[in-house]
C-alpha cells in the first residue's frame, strides 16, 4: 500500500479484545503492527468490541491513532486526554452504530459526539462510524456519512459559540 502512495494504513484486528481476554499476550501484534508501521507514515489500529480491558495496551501500541467502537460500548471512560497525549495518539471515534437495523439519528450521534468532545476534548478525536460500511449500499453509506458531517458540524457550531 505505502509502495502504491497511501498515506495512511488502518490495521483492522478485531481479536485483540478476545484474545487478550483469553490470555494471549499481545506483544506479538505489538511486534506485528512495529513492522507495519516502520513503512507507514501514518498507522491507525482498529479494533471492534468492547477494548475497555485492554485500553491501556492498546495505547501502547506502536500506531498514530486508535480507532474503536463506541456506538455499543460506553468506552470514553477508557481513555483520558492525557494517556492520548502522552502516546501521542488520538481517538478514532466511531459514533454511528452500522449495524442497526434502524439508521441512528443525528440527535444520537451529536449526543456521542458531544460525550466524546466533554470527555477527551475535541483536539484528540476524529469521528467515524463503527466499523465501516461495508453492510450498507453506496446510497446508504453516504447517507450515514452525511448524519455524521451534520452532527459533528453541529457540535463544533455549539463549541464556538
Amino acid at each position: 500500500l505505502v509502495a502504491a502512495g497511501a498515506e495512511v494504513v488502518q490495521i483492522d484486528e478485531p481479536m485483540l479484545p478476545l484474545a487478550a481476554q483469553k490470555g494471549f499476550d499481545l506483544s506479538i501484534a505489538e511486534q506485528a503492527l512495529r513492522e507495519v508501521v516502520a513503512i507507514a507514515p501514518f498507522s491507525i489500529l482498529h479494533s471492534c468490541g468492547d477494548i475497555r480491558p485492554i485500553a491501556y495496551e492498546l495505547l501502547t501500541m506502536p500506531v498514530s491513532a486508535l480507532n474503536v467502537a463506541g456506538a455499543h460500548y460506553d468506552l470514553l471512560g477508557a481513555f483520558d486526554a492525557d494517556d492520548l497525549e502522552s502516546a501521542g495518539m488520538r481517538l478514532i471515534y466511531g459514533c454511528v452504530d452500522t449495524q442497526a437495523a434502524e439508521p441512528d439519528s443525528r440527535q444520537t450521534i451529536q449526543e456521542r459526539i458531544e460525550r466524546a468532545v466533554e470527555h477527551l476534548g475535541e483536539e484528540h478525536l476524529w469521528l467515524s462510524p463503527d466499523c465501516g460500511l461495508r453492510q450498507h449500499s453506496r446510497e446508504h453509506a453516504q447517507e450515514l456519512l452525511a448524519e455524521l458531517a451534520d452532527a459533528a458540524q453541529a457540535v463544533r457550531a455549539r463549541l464556538e459559540d
